[in-house]
């Protein structure tokens, strides 16, 4: 988090929210790992390269899993509104959102 604040510019601040929104939901604090997904996906959803879209998509993929365990329809449709035809790869994002969109 520190790191973060100190480095709001940095090429790892995507991974970084990704993954400290994964720490955060394995220690329960889910209001926690929602913002982090929220910010990943925010702050990497028009990356190119195919290694910083996998990371984003996972940010997508969490977060839409959860906006949908946590019964947030509006938002979720919105995600995935939001998401549109994008192409997602990687570890859960595939999975999350396929499920989600039919």
């Amino acid at each position: 988090e520190k790191f973060l604040r100190d480095h709001p510019r940095s090429i790892w601040r995507v991974s970084l929210l990704t993954n400290l929104g994964i720490e955060y939901y394995r220690c329960a604090e889910f209001s926690k790992a929602l913002a982090a997904w929220q910010a990943a996906w925010k702050a990497g959803r028009a990356e190119k390269s195919a290694a910083g879209r996998e990371v984003v998509d996972r940010a997508l993929g969490e977060l839409a899993r959860m906006q949908a365990r946590l019964g947030q329809v509006p938002e979720l449709q919105a995600l995935v509104a939001e998401a549109g035809d994008r192409k997602v790869a990687g570890l859960g994002a595939e999975h999350h959102l396929t499920r989600l969109k039919y």
